[in-house]
């Protein structure tokens, strides 16, 4: 379960249609079993980030069960997409269900260790309230983001964003960036790496290496406003 996971983290670039098939695969029939439906809707195209794939799977399935647990009828949904356009892109994940919901007061609670929708010692469902809490630890671990709108009596959409990343972090469209300031951040640790993009890449063209020769030859390509360099890169060239 979630509290057992190890935290010594693999970072690749992952696709987040393979984590929620896989997800899909290994709950549709406990779905099926209590009278609910448990849809897929995947993206097209791959919907890739740098991603950590069993912490991430054990994310998703946490919320899946929780969305199952807490609908009496209807439905269950994952949902991949990307959102945005060029270097805003982001890769997302839904869980959607047509289950109890959560008030408007409740929200900001859900994410708090031994919080519950349904509390105290006559609530209808029952368990420890520790899920969403390091399933949203795990998910910022990633550099990703987890959010939650609800309306209570009608169902809860649970959504993780990240940056939507690929192999070849070059490929995309530049004709969002124009006339933003340029940052090219030379780290080699994904994590950081990933949440300093995650934070400037909405206002900023944000470029990654994670080597000081690499960035030389970025470098030697394009201008920046700003160089954020790590002081312990390996090699002979950092901060």
């Amino acid at each position: 379960n979630l509290e057992s996971s190890k935290t010594d983290m693999l970072f690749e670039i992952g696709d987040l249609n393979r984590i929620a098939n896989k997800v899909y695969d290994e709950y549709k029939d406990a779905a099926e079993a209590v009278g609910l439906q448990l849809g897929i809707e995947l993206c097209e195209t791959p919907v890739s980030a740098l991603i950590d794939d069993k912490l991430l799977l054990q994310v998703v399935k946490n919320l899946v069960n929780n969305a199952i647990k807490y609908t009496d009828q209807g439905f269950v949904k994952i949902v991949t997409t990307i959102v945005g356009t060029g270097k805003q892109k982001m890769a997302s994940i839904k869980v959607i269900d047509s289950g109890i919901g959560i008030s408007e007061t409740k929200l900001d609670q859900i994410f708090e260790p031994f919080r519950q929708v349904s509390e105290g010692a006559g609530r209808k469902y029952e368990g420890a309230g520790l899920g969403l809490t390091i399933a949203k630890k795990f998910v910022e671990l990633m550099a990703g983001e987890i959010s939650v709108e609800s309306r209570e009596g009608i169902g809860s959409v649970f959504t993780i964003d990240f940056i939507y990343d690929t192999k070849d972090r070059f490929d995309d469209d530049d004709s969002e960036v124009i006339g933003k300031p340029k940052i090219l951040i030379v780290e080699d640790d994904p994590v950081g790496a990933n949440l300093m993009k995650m934070y400037l890449i909405r206002n900023y063209y944000v470029v990654i290496c994670n080597q000081g020769e690499e960035a030389l030859g970025v470098l030697e390509a394009e201008k920046f406003d700003l160089i954020i360099m790590d002081i312990n890169l390996p090699g002979g060239m950092n901060g």
